[in-house]
């Protein structure tokens, strides 16, 4: 890539079983990048967001950015919950940070609760994500289309020539894991303008606010 000073991806939302604290309850996640903050501008409120070395090894990182409303309502704004261990699905994450007041994700339709590191998949969804599951893990499989994909262009750089130079290296990507007869649309990237906190697919079906 030498279009994009920064790109994330995130897997949509997911409800998660929150423990510790009070009863249990489900809580709407995400499970994203570790570069699915920086390249959003945003910064944590308490504590820090993702690391970049959190994203290589599946499962190593155990560690979550909560909202500040989960922080508010759930943890009364205790600032001690930096460096504490939450339950999601029976399992053991440390909160490493405090999302800043009013964000809530990329989407404005889909209040976010907290985000994951995106190779804690297997982990919080070991039915789905092993070997010998009904799908073969998600981290590892070509054919799973699940991410969705946001990149910040580089100042200068148009939406056309990011098209032209992404489409170059799927097709290049394509070919070198013997996958040339793939379809023309699984070999090209189109980059359609994101703004608003509103996927522009979404946006026909949302209604105006006055």
């Amino acid at each position: 890539n030498e279009v994009f000073s920064g790109m994330l991806a995130s897997g949509g939302g997911t409800e998660f079983s929150l423990g510790g604290d009070g009863e249990p309850a489900l809580v709407n996640g995400e499970l994203v990048t570790a570069s699915y903050f920086s390249t959003l501008g945003v910064n944590a409120e308490l504590g820090r967001t993702f690391l970049p070395e959190e994203d290589y090894t599946p499962g190593a990182h155990s560690v979550v950015v909560v909202s500040h409303s989960l922080w508010q309502n759930r943890f009364s704004s205790d600032p001690a919950l930096v460096g504490r261990t939450i339950r999601l699905n029976g399992l053991s994450f440390t909160v490493v940070g405090v999302a800043p007041k009013g964000f809530i994700g990329t989407e404005v339709v889909a209040n976010r609760d907290l985000w994951v590191p995106i190779m804690t998949y297997s982990r919080l969804n070991p039915s789905t994500a092993g070997p010998t599951a009904a799908e073969p893990d998600r981290l590892s499989n070509r054919n799973s289309y699940w991410l969705n994909v946001v990149a910040r262009l580089k100042p200068g750089v148009s939406r056309e020539q990011a098209e032209v130079a992404m489409s170059t290296l799927a097709d290049n990507v394509a070919k070198s894991h013997h996958e040339s007869r793939l379809e023309e649309r699984l070999r090209s990237v189109r980059l359609i303008p994101v703004a608003g906190g509103l996927d522009p697919r979404d946006r026909e079906d949302a209604l105006p606010m006055a």
